[in-house]
């Protein structure tokens, strides 16, 4: 993994990666326009108005036209508001024909079998328990893109999290991930209840760190110490790692460092491959081995999601909140190099969804969770969990770029917490993350999907929606 890409090259390459432009009919508004840009790269100017593409809404084409649900159990898709289990992360629907990044379904089927893979906390626990709780898992429904879908099988066990599914130009499907395999019997994930934290056969959680259990004399012998000072860009960290240190002679981790002496790493990124949705899946490293050809560690960097072109190249987005940036490949199996611009002061700044493309230190604005996708037109959209002031947790955010490597943010939130239903009513979430979109060739998104979470004070039980958008419609 040691290619290093220069930004001439990536741009050759991502030329000729196959795009068609296409134009389709949408909603017009009566918002003055005179570019593209104005309206949010998801409709077209014309005669001064903006008319959205299919699925998108809004006085500049910035939000999801999301049509209201029939009821409250419309769209759980996996688990449910009343159900014992909590999922999140959950991946655009697929099936055994699409290609690339694209779905090949434009409305919901019957005789199909539509194939999704989520994040499954451990029986019974909640969302806090996700680091190490969660687990990949595969579900198929043959009723439709909606749902609801049951179980097939585990595709990994505890710790991997948040699956993002594509399939490359060869034809090879791609799961993309966090995490590693968390030892059982370092950490006893079948024992947990509802609202609880699970315990743990030789070492519990305290706050943000974890107890190891090993012994130790000074910091030094845990092996994750800490870092100090305010980060640079270069860096890619969010605030001031705490590190490990050794309490009461045993080693007490940072949040994501586990194991007697804090020797593993948790939120490692990887990828597993398989020629069947079905499986078997084969991951491409070893646990905890770098991603990314800097040899960065994969704790500055998670969430990723991939979108291939024709020519084999892969187009990575990726977060380590607030801050969101770009990798790209020459093949699915690597090298993986983020992309960079240069600050006036030389420094490297890889943060580039960010507003105004500015590395950020705190949580007043920017993003994670990020969904890559590219339209007819080629113009790349990144959907994701925003931050910023009163609306920190709740509203997705949407940026568009003709390069990649300069993004513009849509001036108004992609979606809200707020689920709209047929008779008038709504529901307002306590939480609306992980967002996704099934898109078609046309670049429509046809579905939003979230992991998302009730508003009931003090629980942290989760479940994973998709949300039909207009375009699903037509």
């Amino acid at each position: 993994m040691g290619t290093r890409w220069s930004v001439e090259v990536f741009l050759t390459l991502l030329s000729i990666g196959g795009i068609v432009t296409v134009w389709s009919e949408g909603d017009t508004n009566v918002t003055t326009c005179s570019t593209l840009e104005d309206c949010s790269a998801a409709g077209e100017c014309v005669d001064g108005k903006c008319k959205c593409d299919p699925g998108w809404t809004g006085e500049s084409c910035g939000r999801l036209d999301l049509s209201p649900q029939a009821n409250r159990a419309s769209g759980a898709a996996w688990n449910s508001h009343n159900s014992s289990n909590s999922s999140w992360c959950i991946t655009a629907p697929r099936t055994d024909k699409d290609e690339l990044g694209y779905s090949s379904f434009t409305k919901s089927g019957t005789n199909v079998t539509f194939h999704i893979f989520v994040s499954q906390m451990v029986p019974g626990c909640g969302l806090g328990t996700w680091l190490p709780g969660s687990r990949i898992v595969h579900a198929t429904s043959n009723k439709g893109v909606e749902g609801p879908y049951e179980w097939e099988n585990q595709v990994f066990s505890s710790f991997h999290h948040n699956p993002h599914l594509t399939r490359a130009s060869d034809g090879t499907w791609l799961l993309y991930f966090n995490g590693r395999h968390w030892p059982e019997d370092d950490f006893n994930l079948h024992t947990c209840h509802q609202n609880s934290t699970c315990p743990s056969t030789s070492g519990f959680w305290e706050g943000d760190y974890w107890h190891g259990g090993g012994d130790c004399k000074s910091d030094g012998d845990c092996k994750f110490t800490a870092n100090t000072g305010v980060l640079s860009p270069s860096e890619h960290l969010r605030g001031v790692s705490r590190g490990s240190s050794c309490v009461k002679g045993h080693c007490q981790c940072e949040h994501h460092y586990f194991g007697s002496h804090c020797e593993h790493l948790t939120e490692t990124v990887n990828l597993a491959y398989a020629d069947s949705l079905d499986g078997p899946w084969t991951k491409l490293l070893e646990d905890g081995a770098a991603f990314f050809d800097d040899g960065i560690e994969s704790l500055h960097l998670s969430n990723p999601v991939a979108w291939p072109l024709a020519n084999g190249t892969v187009i990575m987005a990726y977060s380590r909140a607030p801050n969101l940036g770009i990798a790209v490949a020459p093949h699915w199996k690597g090298p993986y190099t983020r992309l960079y611009l240069t600050t006036a002061t030389g420094e490297k700044n890889y943060s580039l969804i960010n507003p105004d493309g500015m590395f950020n230190n705190t949580l007043e604005k920017g993003g994670e969770d990020p969904f890559l996708y590219q339209d007819a037109r080629g113009t790349w959209h990144v959907l994701f969990h925003g931050y910023g002031g009163d609306k920190r947790w709740t509203d997705g955010q949407a940026a568009h770029s003709s390069d990649l490597l300069h993004w513009t943010w849509q001036p108004e939130p992609a979606y809200s917490s707020t689920i709209q239903f047929q008779d008038g009513t709504a529901e307002t979430l306590s939480r609306r993350e992980r967002p996704a979109v099934a898109v078609d060739k046309s670049g429509a998104p046809l579905y939003l999907l979230n992991g998302v979470e009730p508003a009931y004070p003090g629980n942290s039980h989760t479940y994973s929606y998709i949300h039909a958008t207009s375009a699903s419609r037509q």
